[in-house]
Protein backbone atom coordinates (compact mmCIF):
# COMPACT_ATOMS: atom_id res chain seq x y z
CA UNK A 1 0.00 0.00 0.00
CA UNK A 2 3.07 2.54 0.46
CA UNK A 3 4.42 1.38 -2.70
CA UNK A 4 0.98 2.54 -4.39
CA UNK A 5 1.01 5.70 -2.85
CA UNK A 6 4.57 6.68 -3.28
CA UNK A 7 4.08 5.83 -7.14
CA UNK A 8 0.50 8.29 -7.28
CA UNK A 9 2.70 11.19 -5.73
CA UNK A 10 5.60 10.94 -8.17
CA UNK A 11 2.86 11.13 -11.07
CA UNK A 12 1.30 13.80 -9.91
CA UNK A 13 4.62 15.81 -9.61
CA UNK A 14 5.07 14.51 -13.23
CA UNK A 15 1.33 16.18 -14.03
CA UNK A 16 2.95 19.80 -13.48
CA UNK A 17 6.46 19.94 -15.45
CA UNK A 18 5.40 21.86 -17.94
CA UNK A 19 4.18 24.78 -15.84
CA UNK A 20 7.82 25.15 -14.05
CA UNK A 21 10.81 27.19 -15.25
CA UNK A 22 13.83 25.30 -14.96
CA UNK A 23 16.32 26.67 -13.05
CA UNK A 24 19.57 24.94 -14.24
CA UNK A 25 21.27 25.89 -11.08
CA UNK A 26 18.82 23.12 -9.90
CA UNK A 27 18.53 20.86 -7.91
CA UNK A 28 21.03 20.95 -5.21
CA UNK A 29 22.05 18.33 -2.11
CA UNK A 30 19.80 20.47 -0.22
CA UNK A 31 16.56 20.14 -2.21
CA UNK A 32 13.85 17.80 -1.29
CA UNK A 33 13.53 14.43 -2.54
CA UNK A 34 10.19 15.17 -3.86
CA UNK A 35 11.95 18.66 -5.56
CA UNK A 36 14.85 17.03 -7.29
CA UNK A 37 12.43 15.19 -10.09
CA UNK A 38 10.90 18.73 -10.42
CA UNK A 39 13.83 20.57 -11.35
CA UNK A 40 15.55 17.26 -13.34
CA UNK A 41 12.39 16.87 -15.56
CA UNK A 42 12.09 20.73 -16.13
CA UNK A 43 15.56 21.04 -17.58
CA UNK A 44 15.28 17.49 -19.61
CA UNK A 45 11.76 19.24 -20.83
CA UNK A 46 13.70 22.52 -21.88
CA UNK A 47 16.63 20.78 -23.55
CA UNK A 48 13.36 18.16 -25.40
CA UNK A 49 12.28 21.26 -26.62
CA UNK A 50 15.67 22.90 -27.50
CA UNK A 51 15.27 26.25 -25.19
CA UNK A 52 12.94 27.55 -27.68
CA UNK A 53 12.11 30.90 -26.51
CA UNK A 54 8.56 30.27 -27.45
CA UNK A 55 7.86 27.98 -24.61
CA UNK A 56 10.72 27.93 -22.36
CA UNK A 57 11.90 30.28 -19.29
CA UNK A 58 15.24 28.80 -18.64
CA UNK A 59 17.09 30.72 -15.66
CA UNK A 60 20.96 30.57 -14.52
CA UNK A 61 21.95 29.20 -17.78
CA UNK A 62 25.55 27.88 -18.70
CA UNK A 63 27.34 29.79 -20.75
CA UNK A 64 27.34 28.74 -24.06
CA UNK A 65 24.16 27.29 -24.11
CA UNK A 66 22.55 26.78 -27.61
CA UNK A 67 19.16 27.63 -28.29
CA UNK A 68 16.66 27.94 -31.43
CA UNK A 69 14.90 31.36 -31.58
CA UNK A 70 11.46 30.87 -32.77
CA UNK A 71 10.80 34.45 -33.35
CA UNK A 72 13.92 35.24 -35.60
CA UNK A 73 14.48 31.43 -36.89
CA UNK A 74 17.80 30.87 -36.61
CA UNK A 75 20.04 29.36 -33.39
CA UNK A 76 21.56 31.82 -31.03
CA UNK A 77 24.36 31.19 -27.94
CA UNK A 78 24.21 32.39 -24.68
CA UNK A 79 27.46 34.56 -23.82
CA UNK A 80 26.70 34.19 -19.90
CA UNK A 81 24.45 37.60 -20.48
CA UNK A 82 22.28 37.84 -23.46
CA UNK A 83 21.90 35.53 -27.01
CA UNK A 84 23.47 36.36 -29.53
CA UNK A 85 23.89 34.49 -33.63
CA UNK A 86 25.60 30.96 -33.22
CA UNK A 87 27.72 31.67 -36.43
CA UNK A 88 28.29 35.13 -38.20
CA UNK A 89 25.71 36.34 -40.39
CA UNK A 90 23.71 33.38 -39.62
CA UNK A 91 25.67 31.33 -42.62
CA UNK A 92 26.64 27.66 -41.58
CA UNK A 93 28.97 25.30 -43.58
CA UNK A 94 27.03 22.41 -44.42
CA UNK A 95 28.40 19.89 -46.80
CA UNK A 96 25.19 18.13 -48.39
CA UNK A 97 25.97 15.02 -50.78
CA UNK A 98 23.88 13.73 -53.51
CA UNK A 99 21.77 16.82 -55.73
CA UNK A 100 18.41 18.50 -55.24
CA UNK A 101 16.24 16.23 -57.37
CA UNK A 102 13.17 18.32 -56.51
CA UNK A 103 14.61 22.15 -56.16
CA UNK A 104 12.78 23.86 -58.52
CA UNK A 105 14.81 27.14 -57.70
CA UNK A 106 17.93 28.72 -56.53
CA UNK A 107 16.42 32.21 -55.26
CA UNK A 108 19.76 33.53 -54.15
CA UNK A 109 22.58 31.12 -55.33
CA UNK A 110 24.98 33.57 -57.32
CA UNK A 111 27.92 30.45 -57.62
CA UNK A 112 27.57 27.22 -59.76
CA UNK A 113 30.64 25.17 -59.31
CA UNK A 114 32.26 27.78 -57.77
CA UNK A 115 31.48 30.70 -61.25
CA UNK A 116 30.23 33.52 -60.08
CA UNK A 117 26.88 34.19 -62.08
CA UNK A 118 25.57 37.70 -63.29
CA UNK A 119 22.93 39.22 -64.52
CA UNK A 120 24.54 42.19 -66.06
CA UNK A 121 25.12 43.01 -70.01
CA UNK A 122 28.17 43.38 -71.24
CA UNK A 123 30.08 44.58 -74.80
CA UNK A 124 31.69 42.52 -77.27
CA UNK A 125 32.09 38.93 -77.98
CA UNK A 126 32.83 36.55 -75.62
CA UNK A 127 35.22 33.49 -76.14
CA UNK A 128 33.35 30.95 -75.18
CA UNK A 129 29.30 30.72 -74.24
CA UNK A 130 26.72 27.93 -72.71
CA UNK A 131 24.43 26.41 -74.20
CA UNK A 132 22.75 23.00 -75.33
CA UNK A 133 20.92 20.96 -77.83
CA UNK A 134 19.05 18.03 -76.10
CA UNK A 135 17.96 20.42 -72.76
CA UNK A 136 20.04 18.68 -70.56
CA UNK A 137 23.32 18.55 -71.14
CA UNK A 138 24.97 21.93 -70.99
CA UNK A 139 28.53 22.73 -72.97
CA UNK A 140 30.34 25.38 -73.86
CA UNK A 141 30.50 26.95 -77.41
CA UNK A 142 32.58 28.97 -79.99
CA UNK A 143 30.87 32.25 -81.28
CA UNK A 144 33.20 32.41 -83.80
CA UNK A 145 31.73 28.86 -85.10
CA UNK A 146 27.54 30.49 -85.06
CA UNK A 147 25.97 31.17 -88.59
CA UNK A 148 23.07 33.79 -88.29
CA UNK A 149 20.07 33.02 -90.90
CA UNK A 150 18.74 37.12 -90.91
CA UNK A 151 21.42 39.64 -89.74
CA UNK A 152 21.14 43.49 -89.41
CA UNK A 153 24.67 43.91 -90.37
CA UNK A 154 27.23 41.32 -91.40
CA UNK A 155 30.75 43.50 -90.96
CA UNK A 156 33.20 40.55 -92.20
CA UNK A 157 31.36 38.04 -93.53
CA UNK A 158 32.79 36.05 -95.85
CA UNK A 159 30.18 34.88 -98.61
CA UNK A 160 27.16 36.70 -100.16
CA UNK A 161 24.01 34.38 -100.64
CA UNK A 162 26.09 31.42 -99.94
CA UNK A 163 28.72 32.67 -102.94
CA UNK A 164 32.23 33.90 -102.20
CA UNK A 165 33.26 37.40 -103.66
CA UNK A 166 35.38 35.82 -106.46
CA UNK A 167 31.82 34.45 -108.19
CA UNK A 168 31.07 38.34 -108.64
CA UNK A 169 34.01 38.50 -110.94
CA UNK A 170 37.07 37.35 -112.24
CA UNK A 171 40.17 37.73 -110.03
CA UNK A 172 42.42 38.91 -112.71
CA UNK A 173 39.84 42.16 -113.22
CA UNK A 174 38.52 41.92 -109.65
CA UNK A 175 36.54 45.80 -109.36
CA UNK A 176 37.88 47.82 -106.62
CA UNK A 177 35.78 50.27 -104.74
CA UNK A 178 37.17 53.74 -103.37
CA UNK A 179 35.11 57.22 -102.33
CA UNK A 180 34.45 58.82 -105.77
CA UNK A 181 34.86 62.01 -104.24
CA UNK A 182 38.90 61.28 -104.01
CA UNK A 183 38.99 60.29 -107.73
CA UNK A 184 39.58 62.38 -111.10
CA UNK A 185 38.63 61.90 -114.58
CA UNK A 186 40.81 63.98 -116.84
CA UNK A 187 39.50 62.08 -120.51
CA UNK A 188 37.17 59.52 -120.38
CA UNK A 189 37.46 57.29 -124.29
CA UNK A 190 34.39 54.55 -123.47
CA UNK A 191 32.79 54.70 -119.77
CA UNK A 192 30.46 51.56 -121.25
CA UNK A 193 33.23 49.50 -120.90
CA UNK A 194 35.43 48.72 -118.19
CA UNK A 195 38.79 46.94 -118.86
CA UNK A 196 37.03 46.37 -122.50
CA UNK A 197 34.47 44.21 -120.65
CA UNK A 198 30.83 45.16 -120.69
CA UNK A 199 29.61 45.82 -117.46
CA UNK A 200 27.59 42.44 -117.23
CA UNK A 201 31.16 40.74 -117.76
CA UNK A 202 31.46 40.94 -113.64
CA UNK A 203 28.47 39.77 -112.64
CA UNK A 204 25.38 37.65 -113.43
CA UNK A 205 22.93 39.13 -115.17
CA UNK A 206 20.23 40.07 -112.57
CA UNK A 207 22.26 42.10 -110.87
CA UNK A 208 23.83 43.36 -113.58
CA UNK A 209 25.79 46.90 -113.28
CA UNK A 210 23.49 50.03 -115.30
CA UNK A 211 25.62 52.79 -117.33
CA UNK A 212 24.45 56.18 -117.58
CA UNK A 213 27.01 59.14 -119.50
CA UNK A 214 28.97 60.52 -117.14
CA UNK A 215 28.91 63.66 -118.51
CA UNK A 216 25.38 64.37 -116.53
CA UNK A 217 27.13 63.40 -113.21
CA UNK A 218 28.38 65.73 -110.12
CA UNK A 219 30.89 65.30 -107.64
CA UNK A 220 30.33 66.96 -104.22
CA UNK A 221 34.49 67.11 -103.14
CA UNK A 222 37.36 65.88 -105.61
CA UNK A 223 40.94 65.80 -105.72
CA UNK A 224 41.02 67.60 -109.03
CA UNK A 225 39.03 68.84 -111.89
CA UNK A 226 40.88 68.44 -115.03
CA UNK A 227 39.24 70.51 -117.39
CA UNK A 228 36.51 71.88 -115.38
CA UNK A 229 35.06 75.24 -116.44
CA UNK A 230 34.11 77.01 -113.14
CA UNK A 231 34.59 76.56 -109.50
CA UNK A 232 31.37 77.52 -107.31
CA UNK A 233 30.29 79.03 -110.24
CA UNK A 234 33.21 81.53 -110.70
CA UNK A 235 35.38 81.68 -114.37
CA UNK A 236 39.15 81.99 -114.05
CA UNK A 237 40.94 84.46 -115.43
CA UNK A 238 44.33 86.65 -115.71
CA UNK A 239 42.24 89.53 -116.20
CA UNK A 240 41.06 90.52 -112.60
CA UNK A 241 37.97 91.73 -112.16
CA UNK A 242 34.61 91.09 -109.84
CA UNK A 243 33.78 87.75 -109.12
CA UNK A 244 36.76 86.23 -111.59
CA UNK A 245 39.27 84.18 -109.67
CA UNK A 246 42.95 85.03 -110.50
CA UNK A 247 45.42 83.04 -112.78
CA UNK A 248 49.10 83.36 -112.71
CA UNK A 249 50.50 84.62 -116.42
CA UNK A 250 53.50 82.41 -117.96
CA UNK A 251 55.99 84.07 -115.09
CA UNK A 252 53.67 83.28 -111.86
CA UNK A 253 52.85 86.71 -111.30
CA UNK A 254 49.15 87.64 -110.66
CA UNK A 255 47.38 91.00 -111.23
CA UNK A 256 45.59 92.10 -108.39
CA UNK A 257 43.93 94.99 -109.86
CA UNK A 258 43.25 98.26 -107.83
CA UNK A 259 42.54 96.07 -104.34
CA UNK A 260 45.63 93.82 -103.66
CA UNK A 261 45.72 91.58 -101.48
CA UNK A 262 49.10 92.35 -100.51
CA UNK A 263 50.63 96.18 -100.36
CA UNK A 264 53.97 97.07 -100.00
CA UNK A 265 53.36 100.48 -99.12
CA UNK A 266 56.85 101.82 -97.68
CA UNK A 267 60.73 101.00 -97.98
CA UNK A 268 64.11 102.52 -97.14
CA UNK A 269 67.97 102.68 -97.70
CA UNK A 270 69.88 103.35 -95.19
CA UNK A 271 73.09 104.68 -95.85
CA UNK A 272 73.22 106.06 -99.75
CA UNK A 273 75.95 109.15 -100.13
CA UNK A 274 77.28 108.89 -96.29
CA UNK A 275 79.06 106.31 -93.80
CA UNK A 276 76.40 105.81 -90.50
CA UNK A 277 79.43 105.07 -87.75
CA UNK A 278 77.93 103.43 -84.57
CA UNK A 279 79.95 103.66 -81.73
CA UNK A 280 81.60 100.16 -79.88
CA UNK A 281 78.50 98.79 -77.27
CA UNK A 282 76.03 101.91 -77.64
CA UNK A 283 72.97 100.72 -79.43
CA UNK A 284 72.02 103.35 -82.29
CA UNK A 285 69.07 104.42 -84.84
CA UNK A 286 70.12 103.95 -87.68
CA UNK A 287 69.14 107.45 -89.67
CA UNK A 288 67.56 107.10 -93.57
CA UNK A 289 69.21 109.36 -96.17
CA UNK A 290 67.52 108.04 -98.98
CA UNK A 291 63.46 106.63 -99.62
CA UNK A 292 63.18 104.42 -102.14
CA UNK A 293 59.58 104.48 -102.19
CA UNK A 294 56.75 105.46 -99.49
CA UNK A 295 53.41 105.42 -100.89
CA UNK A 296 51.19 105.88 -97.42
CA UNK A 297 53.84 108.44 -96.07
CA UNK A 298 54.98 105.97 -93.20
CA UNK A 299 58.07 108.12 -92.83
CA UNK A 300 56.70 111.29 -92.82
CA UNK A 301 59.07 114.32 -91.57
CA UNK A 302 60.61 111.23 -89.18
CA UNK A 303 62.95 109.68 -92.06
CA UNK A 304 66.13 111.38 -90.97
CA UNK A 305 65.85 109.02 -87.36
CA UNK A 306 65.20 106.06 -89.35
CA UNK A 307 61.22 105.97 -87.94
CA UNK A 308 57.99 104.35 -89.44
CA UNK A 309 54.92 105.50 -88.13
CA UNK A 310 51.62 103.70 -89.15
CA UNK A 311 48.81 105.31 -91.02
CA UNK A 312 45.99 103.43 -89.92
CA UNK A 313 45.08 99.75 -88.35
CA UNK A 314 46.03 96.84 -90.44
CA UNK A 315 49.03 94.65 -90.26
CA UNK A 316 52.61 95.17 -91.00
CA UNK A 317 55.99 93.57 -91.47
CA UNK A 318 59.59 95.06 -91.15
CA UNK A 319 62.52 93.98 -92.29
CA UNK A 320 65.85 94.87 -92.02
CA UNK A 321 69.43 93.99 -93.84
CA UNK A 322 72.37 95.89 -92.08
CA UNK A 323 75.68 95.36 -92.80
CA UNK A 324 78.92 96.12 -90.42
CA UNK A 325 82.15 96.91 -92.70
CA UNK A 326 84.82 94.14 -91.86
CA UNK A 327 85.94 93.31 -88.30
CA UNK A 328 86.58 89.99 -86.32
CA UNK A 329 85.95 91.75 -83.05
CA UNK A 330 82.77 91.09 -81.17
CA UNK A 331 79.10 90.85 -81.91
CA UNK A 332 76.53 92.76 -84.06
CA UNK A 333 73.25 93.32 -83.00
CA UNK A 334 70.01 94.31 -84.82
CA UNK A 335 67.22 95.61 -82.82
CA UNK A 336 63.31 96.57 -83.87
CA UNK A 337 61.47 98.44 -81.39
CA UNK A 338 57.69 98.96 -81.39
CA UNK A 339 56.47 102.41 -79.89
CA UNK A 340 59.59 102.64 -78.35
CA UNK A 341 60.01 99.41 -76.67
CA UNK A 342 62.09 96.10 -77.81
CA UNK A 343 60.41 93.95 -79.78
CA UNK A 344 62.69 91.88 -81.57
CA UNK A 345 66.63 91.15 -82.00
CA UNK A 346 69.53 89.33 -83.49
CA UNK A 347 73.21 88.83 -82.15
CA UNK A 348 75.49 87.55 -84.11
CA UNK A 349 79.77 86.79 -83.82
CA UNK A 350 81.59 89.38 -86.34
CA UNK A 351 82.69 87.61 -89.71
CA UNK A 352 86.81 87.22 -89.66
CA UNK A 353 87.96 89.07 -93.56
CA UNK A 354 84.69 90.08 -94.75
CA UNK A 355 81.86 92.21 -93.88
CA UNK A 356 79.16 90.96 -91.25
CA UNK A 357 75.17 91.05 -92.26
CA UNK A 358 72.63 90.83 -89.87
CA UNK A 359 69.14 90.12 -90.83
CA UNK A 360 65.72 90.50 -89.34
CA UNK A 361 62.15 90.23 -90.31
CA UNK A 362 59.34 90.53 -87.93
CA UNK A 363 56.57 88.09 -88.11
CA UNK A 364 52.91 89.95 -89.81
CA UNK A 365 51.60 92.21 -87.06
CA UNK A 366 48.29 93.85 -86.47
CA UNK A 367 49.11 97.32 -85.82
CA UNK A 368 46.78 100.86 -84.66
CA UNK A 369 46.95 104.33 -86.29
CA UNK A 370 50.00 105.90 -84.77
CA UNK A 371 52.05 102.82 -84.04
CA UNK A 372 55.81 103.39 -84.86
CA UNK A 373 58.67 100.94 -85.57
CA UNK A 374 62.61 102.00 -85.39
CA UNK A 375 65.72 100.43 -86.23
CA UNK A 376 68.97 100.31 -84.19
CA UNK A 377 72.41 98.24 -84.78
CA UNK A 378 74.92 97.89 -82.20
CA UNK A 379 78.50 96.65 -82.30
CA UNK A 380 81.39 95.63 -79.61
CA UNK A 381 84.31 95.72 -81.58
CA UNK A 382 86.44 98.14 -78.76
CA UNK A 383 86.10 101.13 -81.31
CA UNK A 384 84.04 102.97 -84.14
CA UNK A 385 82.61 100.75 -86.82
CA UNK A 386 80.71 102.23 -89.89
CA UNK A 387 78.09 100.58 -91.84
CA UNK A 388 78.52 99.97 -95.49
CA UNK A 389 76.59 102.36 -97.28
CA UNK A 390 74.17 101.28 -100.54
CA UNK A 391 73.79 97.46 -99.13
CA UNK A 392 72.28 98.48 -95.56
CA UNK A 393 68.86 98.36 -95.98
CA UNK A 394 64.88 98.10 -94.50
CA UNK A 395 61.69 97.87 -96.11
CA UNK A 396 58.15 98.37 -94.16
CA UNK A 397 55.52 96.32 -95.70
CA UNK A 398 51.96 97.71 -94.93
CA UNK A 399 49.43 94.68 -95.79
CA UNK A 400 45.85 94.50 -96.49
Amino acid sequence: MKRLLLIVVLLSHTLVLAAVAADWNKPTLTDTYTSFLTYLNAKITDSALWLDSGSTVPTNLPTGSKRWNASTNKFEKWTGSAWSDLAANNTYGISISGNAATATTATNATKLNNWTWYWSGQPGQPSWVWGGSDGTNMYVYNPSNFSVAVATNAGNADTLDGQHGSYYQPASTAITTSNIGSQSVSYATNAGQLNGQAASYYQPASTAITTSNISSQSVSYATSAGNADTVDGKHASTTPGNGVIPVGDIYGRIAWGAKPAVKISGGVNAGGSYLVTLTTGVAGTIPINSISWDADNMMGTNWIIGRWTMPGGSKARLSAHIVFSSNATGVRQVLIKKNGAAFLSKTVAAVNGYNTAVEVITPILPVSSGDYFDVQAMQTSGGNLTLVPNETMAVMELLE
